[in-house]
């Protein structure tokens, strides 16, 4: 059979879904596992850090755990074509990371869960590597920046906001695990660029 020269296969546009589907199997089975999470989950555990680590794949309940779920496919879907499979786990476990230390040491809060501050750190460099990839401008651009507006008019917003209870979630908002996620965003596209330039 005769093979074409220099080609390269095109690489899946869904590949981060199967570990979208892993860590969404993860946080389901450690909501019946563990239950809907209090400030008393794996209070066992003495280091804030490695409990806010676990705590993010357990939910405050079902709705917490959807609204979650369908934010990381749509993370996933939406923003997949800017990932490798390495890439996309990579990033997943410095978010998850990230957001733990943030909520410990930078903004520190009394007790946190759920994937939200992993799904924002997730969507900035999604959405980075979507504007590197359209080169800022085009066509194709215009969509990012209403992506871009919305964020920032969010995190305005989240900004003024309390961030008490919220009825349908059953729970307090971790507003500050959101602003970390983004803050994490921004660093690790920022030292993705460092090593891209370093490279060329």
């Amino acid at each position: 059979m005769k093979t074409i020269p220099d080609y390269n296969a095109p690489r899946g546009f869904f590949s981060p879904l199967p570990l979208c589907f892993a860590v969404g199997l993860i946080a389901i089975v450690a909501q019946f596992a563990v239950g809907p999470a209090t400030p008393q989950t794996l209070d066992s555990i003495e280091s804030f850090f490695l409990r806010s680590l676990l705590t993010q794949f357990v939910h405050l309940g079902t709705w917490h755990l959807v609204l979650n779920l369908v934010g990381l496919v749509i993370v996933a879907w939406g923003f997949g074509a800017m990932f490798t499979t390495g890439h996309w786990l990579s990033c997943l476990m410095a978010a998850v990371v990230w957001v733990a230390g943030y909520v410990s040491w930078i903004e520190p809060l009394n007790w946190y869960c759920g994937l939200s501050g992993a799904l924002h750190m997730l969507f900035v460099v999604g959405l980075g590597l979507a504007f590197v990839a359209t080169r800022h401008t085009g066509p194709r651009a215009w969509p990012l920046w209403i992506m871009v507006l919305g964020l920032l008019f969010k995190l305005l917003l989240e900004w003024q906001a309390p961030g008490g209870p919220d009825t349908l979630l059953q729970g307090p908002v971790a507003l500050a695990a959101h602003r970390g996620g983004v803050l994490g965003g921004v660093i690790w596209l920022a030292v993705l660029c460092g090593l891209r330039r370093l490279h060329t």
